[in-house]
């Protein structure tokens, strides 16, 4: 019994002190992504602190590529906005899919480096850079930020 209670509080310790989320959503992107219709985050961040955020992608086998090209633009509560292109691997070269999943949707996570430097309202938007209309095979994104202190 000493030991079970002992387990249980090592393991309590673990995640008491493990990232906090700060935010977290997923957007359902239909049967295709067109470029044009950008997936939106508003979050706020109450308290200065280091933070990290990632971007989670739900694909099925319909996707027709290894890798996926990104357009977000983050607007800062201060008004100013930044601009930038990810592009990201989510196969191997030998076509295997990276991240996680049973059958054939998978879903990786994947790194957004970028500063939460300001306490306030943010505003993401994520539009496929992939020069493809409308792009098969993405079901969800999603965005989660975890307060690092």
């Amino acid at each position: 019994m000493k030991q079970c209670l002992a387990l249980l509080g090592i393991l309590s310790l673990f995640i008491a002190c493990g990232p906090k989320e700060a935010h977290s959503a997923m957007n359902t992107v239909g049967d295709a992504w067109n470029e044009n219709n950008p997936q939106e985050f508003e979050f706020d961040i109450q308290e200065p602190g280091k933070f990290a955020s990632h971007f989670y992608l739900k694909h099925n086998n319909d996707y027709g590529f290894r890798n996926l090209f990104l357009f977000t633009t983050l607007t800062y509560p201060d008004g100013n906005s930044r601009t930038d292109t990810m592009e990201y691997n989510i196969a191997q070269p030998d076509g295997k899919w990276l991240g996680e999943g049973w059958g054939e949707l998978k879903t990786i996570k994947l790194l957004y480096p970028i500063a939460l430097d300001q306490t306030g309202d943010y505003t993401l938007s994520i539009t496929q850079g992939m020069r493809e209309e409308n792009l098969d095979g993405i079901e969800q994104i999603g965005l989660t930020i975890e307060a690092l202190n």
